[in-house]
C-alpha cells in the first residue's frame, strides 16, 4: 500500500480494555502476543501496554474510568450497525484448525462459517471485542496482505452473501 509513492503498512490497532493484566495474558495464550512495553500515562487517566506478534502490534488502554463494551457491539451481524472500527482481521493457513485450538484453550468462538469457499469465523477476546480469522492457502506476507486473501464483493454479491451472516 502507497501513498504518494510511499509505502505505509499496519503497524498497531488500539484497543481499551479493562484490565491491562487480563488482556496481556489473553492474547499472549491465544494468540501468541507478547509484552514490549508497559507505562502509566496520567494526561489520558489511562495505563497503556504495547503488545508484539512479528511485525503487528496491540495497543492496549486501560483507563481509569472504563466503560464496557455495549452488547451490540458483542455479535459480527449486530456490530456492522455501529458506526466506527468493527474488528480485526488475521488471515491463517488452517482457520478451522485454529479455531478448534482456541476453543480448547477457552476461547468464545461466535462464529464459524464458509464464505466464498473459505473458512471464517470470529472470536471474541476477554473483554467481548470481536477479532476475525479468514483462511487463506498462502501466508499473508507473500500476498500483500490480508486484502489478498478477503477481496471486497462485487455490489450484487454483497446482497446475497450478507444472508450468510443473520
Amino acid at each position: 500500500m502507497t501513498v504518494d509513492g510511499t509505502a505505509l503498512r499496519p503497524l498497531h490497532l488500539g484497543i481499551s480494555v479493562e484490565s491491562i493484566e487480563a488482556s496481556v495474558r489473553w492474547y499472549g495464550e491465544m494468540l501468541g502476543f507478547t509484552l514490549l512495553s508497559d507505562a502509566e500515562m496520567p494526561a489520558l487517566e489511562s495505563r497503556v501496554a504495547f503488545l508484539g506478534n512479528g511485525s503487528f502490534q496491540l495497543e492496549l488502554f486501560q483507563h481509569r474510568r472504563t466503560l464496557p463494551l455495549p452488547p451490540g457491539r458483542r455479535t459480527p451481524n449486530d456490530d456492522i450497525r455501529t458506526q466506527g472500527t468493527k474488528h480485526i482481521c488475521f488471515a491463517h493457513e488452517d482457520v478451522p484448525g485454529l479455531l478448534a485450538e482456541l476453543r480448547r484453550k477457552g476461547a468464545d468462538v461466535v462464529m464459524e462459517q464458509v464464505v466464498k469457499g473459505k473458512p471464517m469465523g470470529f472470536v471474541r477476546d476477554n473483554n467481548g471485542i470481536l477479532i476475525e480469522f479468514i483462511q487463506c492457502q498462502t501466508p499473508a506476507a507473500e500476498t500483500g496482505g490480508l486484502t489478498a486473501s478477503h477481496p471486497p464483493l462485487p455490489t450484487a454479491a454483497r446482497q446475497t452473501e450478507s444472508s450468510v451472516f443473520r
